[in-house]
């Protein structure tokens, strides 16, 4: 089977066409991985064309269609015509193939070469960070979040996909995390998510998740603020703003400004100041 790329001029995307010639087949599945490798490719061949601002891959099943179940899957709405990179047909192929678990490898290692792309994008200079199916949509973001609402094996690849993505123009991952920490309930793949969000890659709305997810996160832990979790987050991001100031050479007062702090909920703010007064204690 062969890819093929299309620009569409309009949108100034390229599209990387990829075709199944049987949705309901696994043979023809896993054979269609290896053009799913070979798109990938070709948008690195295309990094540097300055004319494509976005990019995305359509995999073409005849006219078989399956319908992803809607939990937890945040779709958006866009004007008619547009491009629609939330479409829930848009997932028919890797539905298909999420059904067969003997396929999840497949699916896993092509995340993994995913991530690798992502990391190769930071040697070209581009006019945006990372890499956009459009201009509110992180490249396979869509999927990936469908995925790890379906399943727990596939929240660890949601989360390493994270930490590429450029948060500082976010828009569904509030939503998207919101959902899969709900379904899951704490856990150890779903606390890792938690803590990068919030540590290792805050975006606009890193603490903002936890606000949001507050109540529901005591009900899992009768007492967040005296969580292992809650304490990981506290005690690193201190010591992360510690090592910026020292490096840059700024002052910097922990004890007027720390995680949590002027949170709307004040167990939060308080909970974070006591450990904090721990960790410096101790570090004197």
């Amino acid at each position: 089977m062969a890819i093929r790329g299309e620009y569409i001029k309009r949108d100034m995307r390229l599209k990387i066409h990829v075709s199944c010639r049987e949705l309901y087949s696994e043979i023809e599945i896993e054979k269609t991985f290896a053009d799913l490798y070979k798109a990938l490719e070709k948008i690195v061949e295309s990094l540097e064309d300055k004319s494509i601002y976005f990019f995305s891959i359509e995999i073409e099943c005849g006219s078989n269609t399956m319908e992803p179940e809607t939990v937890g899957y945040p779709q958006a709405a866009y004007p008619e015509g547009e491009y629609n990179p939330w479409e829930a047909q848009r997932l028919d192929f890797w539905l298909s193939a999420f059904k067969a678990p003997h396929l999840h490898q497949h699916i896993k290692d092509w995340f993994v070469r995913l991530e690798e792309v992502l990391e190769q994008i930071k040697g070209y200079k581009r006019s945006a960070e990372g890499l956009w199916e459009d201009e509110y949509t992180q490249f396979c973001e869509p999927l990936i979040s469908y995925l790890a609402n379906c399943d727990i094996e596939f929240v660890p690849y949601y989360t390493r996909l994270l930490r590429r993505w450029d948060l500082m123009h976010e828009v569904k991952q509030l939503e998207v995390i919101d959902a899969i920490f709900r379904k899951f309930g704490a856990c150890a793949e779903t606390e890792e998510l938690l803590y990068c969000r919030v540590v290792e890659t805050e975006g606009q709305h890193g603490i903002d998740q936890v606000e949001k997810l507050f109540p529901f996160l005591q009900e899992e832990y009768g007492d967040f603020t005296k969580s292992l979790l809650f304490r990981r987050m506290v005690a690193r991001w201190h010591a992360k703003e510690l090592e910026l100031h020292t490096e840059t050479a700024n002052a910097w007062n922990s004890a007027e400004w720390f995680i949590f702090k002027g949170c709307s909920h004040k167990e939060l703010e308080d909970g974070a100041k006591r450990i904090l007064d721990e960790v410096v204690g101790k570090s004197k």
